[in-house]
């Protein structure tokens, strides 16, 4: 905001009045709309805890705020829409949600830290703004701004993002890396409104190029069987080793449908039932699954196509590439030319002549070349 020299949109006499976001509200991006509401629902709440004389609500919801919904969260979403070299509409949209919530932020945090909010105010007021935020008018909400509908569907978001996470590390897949496809498993048809009117959130923060919802049984799901000896052992005696034998060989979906529907089945001339077996869910091979609210996250990690392989290097090579400008302690404005010697020829050629221009736009290089070096030291080895 400070290289953009952004300026908040003001009132006619230059005073700040957040009409900005009233206006544009209906065309503004989900994530911003949401923090919008977040922030006034937040003021309305610290109201009611206030009248109620219950600060410590007031203060541990305003903490909550600021560290998971726009510290953890909002800035993570808006990111790639702040460094937008041109000056784009979204990228306008998020420096006035951002200013916005900054100012109601300390709004409601003003009675409980008076000094440090002010101290912040003054570095947000415009010229013709009273000097001190004690002398606003005290923020109660406002309730045009408030979506729960929006709110909710986030906190579904917000749940598949972490179910994800942890799915990728079970999985031994950074998130960095993109896959092909994630599944959600669900009955809940606020899971299913929430990825469906979200769809575009829930696949960027997957980084994966599909995310889709299964209603009820998964037909890639697999199915295993497992003899259940204190149910075959008095029923069949010296035969139990026998029936045990041929429920582990049998294929398991079938002898799961037919004691579904007739509620036995035949094996080598033993009749089975339900007493006799227990059936389990098998992930498909790559799919890794985790469970969040109402509903089962399932990731397949397999990179195919080869290009996700190439989009994943392409990650790594930036992620080397920013920590070197770290180390060398550069502005993030500052421009470099920067030279990738790869040792791996499969690697090389899927970043070759396909990513160089994203890669070279993520770490601000006016020049960016990858080659084939076979002789480097082994720490250049690396992608």
């Amino acid at each position: 905001m400070i290289l953009d020299a952004f300026a908040p949109a003001t009132a006619a006499d230059g005073t700040w009045n957040g009409e900005y976001v009233s206006a544009h509200l209906p065309e503004m991006p989900e994530e911003d709309r949401w923090i919008i509401s977040r922030v006034n629902s937040l003021a309305a709440q610290v109201e009611k805890d206030i009248e109620e004389g219950m600060l410590h609500k007031a203060t541990r919801a305003c903490l909550t705020c600021i560290l998971e919904d726009i510290s953890r969260w909002y800035v993570q979403l808006v990111r790639p829409r702040m460094w937008l070299e041109e000056d784009a509409r979204e990228k306008r949209e998020a420096y006035e949600t951002m200013y916005y919530v900054m100012r109601r932020i300390c709004s409601a945090l003003a009675p409980f830290a008076p000094h440090i909010t002010d101290n912040i105010y003054g570095n947000l007021r415009t010229d013709a703004d009273p000097e001190s935020i004690h002398m606003l008018p005290w923020f109660t909400g406002d309730e045009a701004l408030i979506d729960a509908a929006l709110e909710a569907e986030m906190d579904v978001i917000r749940s598949f993002d972490e179910a994800v996470a942890t799915a990728r590390q079970e999985g031994g897949r950074k998130l960095r890396w993109p896959v092909g496809e994630t599944f959600v498993i669900t009955d809940s048809d606020a899971v299913e409104t929430a990825i469906t009117q979200m769809g575009d959130l829930a696949r960027q923060r997957a980084n994966s190029q599909a995310v889709s919802i299964i209603r009820g049984a998964w037909d890639r799901m697999g199915c295993s069987a497992e003899p259940v000896m204190r149910g075959i052992g008095p029923e069949f005696g010296k035969d139990g080793p026998k029936v045990k034998a041929a429920i582990e060989v049998a294929d398991a979906a079938t002898l799961k449908a037919a004691i579904e529907k007739d509620g036995e089945v035949s094996v080598d001339g033993f009749t089975i039932t339900e007493k006799h077996i227990a059936f389990s869910e098998k992930m498909p091979e790559n799919v890794f699954a985790t469970e969040m609210a109402d509903a089962t996250v399932c990731v397949d990690i397999s990179l195919t196509p080869p290009t996700l392989e190439g989009i994943g290097f392409s990650r790594e090579v930036v992620r080397r590439i920013q920590e070197m400008r770290r180390q060398l302690d550069l502005n993030v404005e500052d421009f470099i030319t920067a030279d990738v010697a790869i040792t791996d020829t499969r690697v090389r050629d899927l970043l070759a002549g396909t990513h160089e221009d994203d890669i070279a736009g993520e770490v601000r290089a006016t020049t960016l070349s990858i080659t084939l070096s076979p002789g480097g030291r082994p720490e250049e080895r690396k992608v």
